[in-house]
């Protein structure tokens, strides 16, 4: 499933990728904080950063695949789909975030 990624978004998965350790998945747990401390989330939303860490890169280079976890695999079809057009850090981290996964890790990080 190809996601129609915007330049900031785009620099935000690669974020998330590198932030993947060697045999492990694309989650919530490092995608979320990719798209937020990788894009002007930061600058619009500056109280969450005492809520979603920094992402923490395990890779020098952007890996050309890394498996996607079952649980992100919805959102990701939801917005591979045609009517959604170009996807932005905003509109996938709101995604995200109305996806339980999504849900969980933000309660669990604190933000309501």
């Amino acid at each position: 499933m190809a996601l129609n990624l915007d330049p900031e978004a785009e620099y935000a998965r690669d974020l998330a990728k590198r932030c993947v350790a060697e045999g492990g998945q694309l989650d919530v747990d490092s995608l979320l904080p990719a798209l937020y401390h990788g894009s002007r989330l930061k600058d619009l939303f500056p109280g969450l950063s005492r809520h979603i860490s920094r992402p923490v890169e395990r890779r020098t280079q952007t890996p050309a695949e890394v498996p996607v976890a079952p649980a992100l695999k919805p959102v990701l079809r939801q917005l591979a789909a045609p009517e959604v057009g170009v996807v932005t850090p905003e509109s996938w981290f709101l995604a995200l975030l109305q996806s339980p996964p999504g849900r969980q890790y933000a309660l669990g990080a604190g933000v309501s």
